[in-house]
Protein backbone atom coordinates (compact mmCIF):
# COMPACT_ATOMS: atom_id res chain seq x y z
CA UNK A 1 0.00 0.00 0.00
CA UNK A 2 1.02 3.61 -0.59
CA UNK A 3 1.84 5.96 1.55
CA UNK A 4 -0.98 8.75 1.95
CA UNK A 5 1.81 11.48 0.80
CA UNK A 6 3.17 9.29 -2.36
CA UNK A 7 -0.30 8.66 -3.45
CA UNK A 8 -1.45 12.34 -3.45
CA UNK A 9 1.79 12.86 -5.30
CA UNK A 10 0.79 10.49 -7.91
CA UNK A 11 -2.61 11.87 -8.26
CA UNK A 12 -1.84 14.75 -8.99
CA UNK A 13 -1.74 14.40 -12.54
CA UNK A 14 -4.81 13.65 -12.43
CA UNK A 15 -6.24 16.73 -10.05
CA UNK A 16 -5.06 19.90 -12.20
CA UNK A 17 -0.82 18.87 -12.30
CA UNK A 18 1.24 21.21 -15.35
CA UNK A 19 4.83 20.17 -15.85
CA UNK A 20 7.29 22.71 -17.45
CA UNK A 21 9.00 21.66 -19.54
CA UNK A 22 12.98 22.37 -20.48
CA UNK A 23 13.69 25.29 -23.02
CA UNK A 24 15.97 22.77 -24.34
CA UNK A 25 13.42 20.05 -24.93
CA UNK A 26 11.34 22.02 -26.87
CA UNK A 27 13.51 23.06 -29.89
CA UNK A 28 13.93 19.10 -30.36
CA UNK A 29 12.06 16.98 -32.12
CA UNK A 30 11.03 14.44 -29.54
CA UNK A 31 9.68 15.76 -26.52
CA UNK A 32 11.75 15.19 -23.92
CA UNK A 33 10.21 14.81 -19.93
CA UNK A 34 9.26 17.44 -18.52
CA UNK A 35 11.61 18.98 -15.36
CA UNK A 36 9.06 20.24 -13.31
CA UNK A 37 5.88 19.69 -12.25
CA UNK A 38 3.77 22.47 -10.04
CA UNK A 39 0.98 20.92 -8.04
CA UNK A 40 -2.25 23.00 -6.86
CA UNK A 41 -4.30 22.19 -4.17
CA UNK A 42 -7.46 23.32 -1.99
CA UNK A 43 -6.12 24.82 1.30
CA UNK A 44 -9.29 25.80 3.04
CA UNK A 45 -10.64 23.15 5.88
CA UNK A 46 -14.34 22.99 3.85
CA UNK A 47 -12.90 22.27 0.26
CA UNK A 48 -9.50 20.24 1.45
CA UNK A 49 -6.23 19.77 3.17
CA UNK A 50 -3.38 20.97 0.38
CA UNK A 51 -0.66 22.93 1.90
CA UNK A 52 -0.56 25.89 -1.13
CA UNK A 53 1.41 25.06 -4.15
CA UNK A 54 4.44 22.62 -4.27
CA UNK A 55 7.19 22.39 -7.04
CA UNK A 56 8.84 19.09 -7.93
CA UNK A 57 11.80 18.18 -9.50
CA UNK A 58 12.37 14.81 -12.14
CA UNK A 59 14.86 13.12 -9.81
CA UNK A 60 15.75 10.61 -12.68
CA UNK A 61 14.60 7.34 -12.75
CA UNK A 62 13.45 7.54 -8.39
CA UNK A 63 10.60 9.72 -9.58
CA UNK A 64 10.03 13.49 -8.50
CA UNK A 65 11.56 15.36 -5.31
CA UNK A 66 9.33 18.39 -3.51
CA UNK A 67 12.07 21.49 -4.20
CA UNK A 68 9.41 23.75 -2.91
CA UNK A 69 6.31 24.85 -0.77
CA UNK A 70 4.16 28.00 -1.18
CA UNK A 71 1.98 27.89 1.94
CA UNK A 72 -0.10 30.46 3.47
CA UNK A 73 -2.45 31.05 -0.14
CA UNK A 74 -6.39 30.54 -0.19
CA UNK A 75 -6.98 27.23 -3.11
CA UNK A 76 -4.53 28.03 -5.42
CA UNK A 77 -6.11 25.33 -7.20
CA UNK A 78 -5.90 25.79 -10.88
CA UNK A 79 -2.52 26.54 -12.28
CA UNK A 80 -0.99 26.98 -16.22
CA UNK A 81 2.18 28.36 -17.44
CA UNK A 82 2.69 30.24 -20.05
CA UNK A 83 4.13 28.54 -23.36
CA UNK A 84 7.80 29.45 -22.70
CA UNK A 85 7.77 27.78 -18.83
CA UNK A 86 8.69 31.59 -17.54
CA UNK A 87 5.45 32.20 -15.74
CA UNK A 88 3.27 30.09 -13.94
CA UNK A 89 -0.51 31.81 -12.73
CA UNK A 90 -2.52 30.52 -10.64
CA UNK A 91 -5.90 31.39 -9.73
CA UNK A 92 -7.84 31.01 -6.09
CA UNK A 93 -10.82 29.27 -5.89
CA UNK A 94 -13.41 30.34 -3.88
CA UNK A 95 -11.82 33.65 -4.23
CA UNK A 96 -11.64 37.01 -7.06
CA UNK A 97 -8.42 36.82 -7.86
CA UNK A 98 -5.27 35.25 -9.70
CA UNK A 99 -1.52 35.18 -8.79
CA UNK A 100 1.51 35.25 -11.00
CA UNK A 101 4.55 33.52 -10.13
CA UNK A 102 8.29 34.02 -12.11
CA UNK A 103 9.34 30.50 -12.90
CA UNK A 104 13.77 30.22 -12.10
CA UNK A 105 14.62 27.70 -15.31
CA UNK A 106 17.48 26.54 -13.55
CA UNK A 107 15.93 25.66 -10.22
CA UNK A 108 12.11 25.46 -10.81
CA UNK A 109 11.44 28.05 -7.79
CA UNK A 110 8.67 30.01 -8.00
CA UNK A 111 8.83 34.10 -6.81
CA UNK A 112 5.30 35.83 -6.80
CA UNK A 113 5.08 38.69 -9.19
CA UNK A 114 1.79 40.27 -8.60
CA UNK A 115 -1.95 39.32 -7.64
CA UNK A 116 -5.04 40.73 -9.65
CA UNK A 117 -8.68 40.60 -9.60
CA UNK A 118 -10.12 37.87 -11.93
CA UNK A 119 -13.61 40.02 -12.19
CA UNK A 120 -15.71 37.14 -10.32
CA UNK A 121 -15.80 34.47 -7.70
CA UNK A 122 -14.54 31.17 -7.57
CA UNK A 123 -12.43 31.39 -10.89
CA UNK A 124 -12.34 27.32 -11.82
CA UNK A 125 -10.63 27.55 -15.13
CA UNK A 126 -7.30 29.52 -16.64
CA UNK A 127 -6.27 30.46 -20.03
CA UNK A 128 -3.42 32.17 -22.05
CA UNK A 129 -4.48 33.99 -24.92
CA UNK A 130 -1.25 33.97 -27.92
CA UNK A 131 0.08 37.55 -28.41
CA UNK A 132 -1.07 38.89 -31.28
CA UNK A 133 1.54 40.13 -33.94
CA UNK A 134 2.16 42.89 -35.82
Amino acid sequence: MLPRREFLVSLAGVAGVLAHRTLDAQSSSAPAPPSFMFVGSFTTPERGHGDGITVFQRAGSSGWKQIQLLKDLENPSFLITDSAGRFLYAVHSDGNRVSSYRIDAATGQLSLVNHQPTGGDNGVHLSIDQPESS
